[in-house]
C-alpha cells in the first residue's frame, strides 16, 4: 500500500511527483514536532493520515486496505523515494525497502 501511494504522482509527472513528496515529508516532520490532530497527505486514489508517530496509508475506494507504520519510516520512505525519483533513469538500480508494523 505504502508503495502505491508512493507511486501515485496524480499523472502530473515527475517534478510535481518530486514536490508532492515535499509536502508529504513536511507533514510528516510537522506530526512528528509535535503538530495536534490528524495530518492529512492524499490523491485521487490513495492517501496518508498522519498522527504524531503513527502514519496510516490506505486506498479511498477500498477502506479495509490500509496499512499502518511509524512516521519517521514514513518520512524515511518519502525521503527514499524523492531521491530515486531525482536521480532519474539513468541512475542505477535501487531497491527501497520500507518496514511496516
Amino acid at each position: 500500500m505504502v508503495a502505491r501511494v508512493l507511486d501515485d504522482d496524480g499523472g502530473l509527472g515527475v517534478e510535481m511527483a518530486i514536490q508532492w513528496i515535499e509536502e508529504g515529508k513536511r507533514l510528516a516532520n510537522e506530526a512528528l514536532a509535535g503538530a495536534s490532530g490528524p495530518l492529512y497527505w492524499t490523491r485521487e486514489y490513495f492517501g496518508v493520515e498522519i498522527l504524531g508517530n503513527q502514519t496510516i496509508a490506505s486506498d479511498h475506494h477500498d477502506p479495509v486496505n490500509k496499512v499502518c507504520l511509524p512516521t519517521e519510516a514514513f518520512a524515511s520512505a518519502l525521503q527514499r523515494w524523492q531521491e530515486f525519483l531525482i536521480a532519474g533513469p539513468s541512475a542505477e538500480s535501487h531497491t527501497v525497502e520500507i518496514n511496516v508494523c
